[in-house]
């Protein structure tokens, strides 16, 4: 078939865009849970990794190798799949994508975070313990205020990718937009409409936000 032969059905996606669009909102849904839990496990993790105690150190360095090391979609069909056949624990399609993209978010943010925490030099603790500060004190107003501040534009950068590949929840049957995209090209045998549709949609809705966090970039650059 050439391209000339292709008949494009534009009465077709004006029809279902709202159906496509009303996907949106279980995407946010998956990408605003998943980043509260990874923004807070990352950041414990991150503690706990530069911890001294072998007992709290070891444990974290295994979970962010493990969840950074293999394919978020394998840790999505092992939450979805291989937990309910081993345990009989079943959690609903959305409990899960929430869960298995959390905890593979919280490596990412704690790595992110432990680099932030790296970057604040020892005399700045030293200075504050000077002062008279407690050193659990100096820890929190003086290198963690600086170091998330820090790695907000990162922080960023970690929120558009996951934006995007919350689509993965589509294989679980999170009526999310390719799932509602995947729906309708495979009722009318319209895929090149439908996943075009999808695509835009994604586009239109994740380029302000690459832009917001290209002008974090710029902004915290300027300022450091």
């Amino acid at each position: 078939m050439t391209i000339a032969a292709i008949s494009w059905d534009w009465g077709l996606i004006a029809e279902w865009f709202p159906y496509l669009l009303g996907g949106l909102r279980f995407t946010f849904i998956v990408a605003l849970s998943t980043m509260t839990i990874g923004l807070v496990l990352g950041l414990v993790l991150a503690l706990a990794r530069l911890s001294t105690v072998p007992w709290i150190r070891l444990p974290a360095v295994v979970f962010i190798d493990v969840f950074r090391g293999t394919p978020v979609l394998t840790q999505l069909l092992f939450f979805y799949i291989t937990i309910p056949l081993t345990t009989g624990i079943v959690w609903s399609a959305l409990t899960t994508g929430i869960v298995a993209f959390g905890l593979n978010v919280g490596a990412y943010c704690a790595e992110t975070f432990r680099a932030g925490i790296n970057s604040i030099t020892s005399s700045q603790v030293e200075g504050g313990l000077a002062l008279g500060m407690t050193r659990s004190l100096v820890y929190r107003r003086v290198v963690l205020a600086q170091a998330v501040r820090r790695v907000i534009p990162a922080l960023g950068n970690i929120w558009v990718s996951l934006f995007k590949d919350t689509s993965l929840v589509a294989l679980i049957s999170v009526p999310d937009v390719l799932f509602r995209g995947r729906e309708v090209a495979g009722l009318y045998f319209k895929s090149l409409e439908m996943y075009s549709a999808v695509a835009a949609i994604y586009i239109f809705v994740s380029l302000p936000q690459a832009k917001l966090v290209d002008w974090l970039y710029a902004k915290y650059r300027t300022e450091e």
